[in-house]
Parts: C-alpha cells; structure tokens; sequence
C-alpha cells in the first residue's frame, strides 16, 4: 500500500506545485518546506496547517479527500469483489483489503522494489 501512496502524493505534490491557493494563505512556509523536501514530516505538517486553515483551503482539501475516497473504492472493487468481502465490518475490510494489496504487490515485476 505504501508504493500506491507515494505514487497518490507524488501526483498529488506535482498538482499543488503550480496550484495557487497552496504558495498563498497560512500554510505558505509548511508548503514551501514540503515543496523543498517532500518527506513525510513535512507532508504530515502541510496537511495539518491545511486542515487547521480549512476556509482557505478548503478546495484543495476537498479534491484530496475525494480522490482519496475514490482511490479506497477503486482499491476495494479490485481486491474485495465478492459481497461476502462486503460483509466484513469496515475495519476488518480495510485490514482485508490492505493484505490482499499486498499479497499482490509481492508478485509481478515491481515485486523487489515493493
């Protein structure tokens, strides 16, 4: 799951380069830090500068759990197709989901990178 959500941030970082709202308002330093050096640390202190700025940047912050959203249904589709996978109460879903996720990350081609 990690190598999808790197892949999701790196995307996400790549938008928000050129995307006004986040070189402006009260996160322009926790933007610019993570600009800069995009670990998680700087990540996690953009996202919660972001989330205590919420009327300002309320439109990125809706894009970001939108597709968020989405990305979990899509991930769910794929490796929880049967309804009986649906029955699962949603905490033993997710922890489902995330070990079929990464079952089958152990195979293929990018199997030694994940």
């Amino acid at each position: 799951m990690g190598n999808f959500v790197s892949n999701y941030r790196f995307r996400m970082r790549e938008i928000a380069l050129d995307s006004f709202p986040m070189k402006e308002g009260g996160c322009k330093e926790s933007f610019t830090a993570w600009r800069n050096s995009p670990t998680e640390k700087n990540y996690v202190m953009m996202m919660n500068c972001m989330k205590a700025h919420r009327e300002y940047y309320q439109p990125v912050i809706a894009a970001s759990e939108a597709s968020g959203k989405k990305f979990k249904e899509e991930l769910e589709a794929f490796f929880m197709p049967s309804k009986e996978d649906l029955k699962l109460p949603e905490e033993e879903r997710e922890e489902e989901s995330i070990r079929r996720v990464f079952e089958f990350m152990k195979g293929g081609p990018c199997k030694e990178i994940f």
